[in-house]
């Protein structure tokens, strides 16, 4: 059973992250519709990650085909790179996907506990082992790689590595540690991480809605709460997902009165006391000095104070809800948002100036 001391600190985790931020404004409420869109079911199996290069050639991260697709800007598909395997060049469903300087691939190879950086063609350039699942990076101009780690083998959230594999440092903390439930820990602290234009690493938190940014130094500099009608929307989501999680550990059992009581106290500390899950902050990006928050197919846009903007309500070509995942935004603008669980298709949008 969790200790009264435990509890008390994931409370005060949770006060401070639900306890500040900009307040959301239905005026600015906004919608953007997509301009183009390309795949589908036919083409992916599970689209996780996109980028686009300097010559126009979008990659997407294909996972469940343990691949990465390559498409022209009309998004026919013009080459397919790598396969399933655990050798070089090859992947295992592999999470997500950057470009660095000289159009190096840089893939979360996620099922191999590795990260791997290959040339444009796909040629392996450098394999760094890491011991556990990758989930999200990226990569700075200045080759600087950014991946978040596990709490089941570090201290701190983000792992710090130079193109040569190196191990640099790391920075930020997690939301609670092992607590001896590692499912519901590393499920917990998963997060999205992406270097803006300015050097500035964002990092958004996968269960809480909070965004934050640090300098390249790994100093905290702010944390921007997401606030809005998607935050109580998932409703029973993280309650499942910790049965679903404890469950796989055939160790413990869901019946065990000290497993309910860690779920019930994960709940009550995380949800700020509510039993109606945590959504998910899919994905952060920025563009023109604005930052983005990605939740539940909707776009929170705000200042570089953390000042709350818009809300922009992403949509398909027809008009309908698009249920975006993941997003990216390119320097002019161009938004590419992936649903990586029902249409399998990529939607391109156009931020307003």
């Amino acid at each position: 059973m969790t200790t009264p001391c435990a509890v008390v600190i994931l409370t005060c985790i949770a006060a401070a992250v639900f306890g500040s931020g900009s307040e959301y404004d239905v005026c600015k409420t906004r919608s953007l519709k997509a301009s183009f869109t390309f795949g589908g079911r036919d083409v992916f199996c599970s689209p996780t990650a996109i980028r686009r290069d300097t010559a126009g050639r979008i990659y997407i991260l294909d996972s469940l085909n343990h691949r990465i697709v390559v498409c022209n800007e009309q998004g026919e598909v013009i080459d397919h790179l790598g396969m399933i395997g655990s050798g070089p060049g090859e992947f295992l469903e592999p999470m997500d996907l950057d470009i660095g300087p000289s159009s190096r691939l840089y893939v979360a190879d996620t099922g191999n506990n590795r990260i791997q950086i290959l040339d444009s063609c796909g040629a392996p350039i450098c394999i760094i082992p890491v011991g556990h699942p990758i989930r999200a990076l990226s990569v700075a101009p200045d080759s600087t790689l950014y991946a978040v780690s596990s709490p089941s083998i570090g201290r701190h959230l983000i792992d710090v590595y130079d193109d040569g594999g190196n191990r640099l440092g790391s920075f930020g903390s997690f939301l609670i540690d092992q607590w001896r439930r590692p499912y519901i820990s590393d499920a917990l602290n998963r997060a999205s991480v992406n270097v803006s234009p300015s050097g500035e690493i964002l990092v958004g938190r996968w269960t809480i809605p909070q965004i934050a940014r640090y300098d390249s130094c790994g100093n905290l500099l702010s944390s921007i709460s997401v606030r809005g009608p998607e935050v109580h929307d998932n409703r029973h989501w993280f309650f499942s997902m910790a049965q679903n999680r404890i469950c796989a550990d055939d160790r413990l059992q869901i019946t065990d009165p000290t497993v309910q009581d860690f779920i019930n106290d994960v709940i009550a500390a995380c949800c700020d006391g509510q039993p109606h899950g945590v959504i998910q902050l899919a994905d952060v990006d920025s563009y023109g000095g604005r930052i983005y928050g990605l939740v539940r197919g909707v776009l929170y846009e705000y200042d570089s104070s953390g000042s709350f903007l818009h809300r922009y309500a992403l949509l398909r070509d027809t008009g309908e809800p698009a249920l975006i995942h993941r997003i990216w935004i390119d320097t002019d603008g161009t938004l590419f948002g992936l649903d990586m669980m029902h249409t399998y298709r990529c939607y391109i949008y156009h931020i307003p100036a």
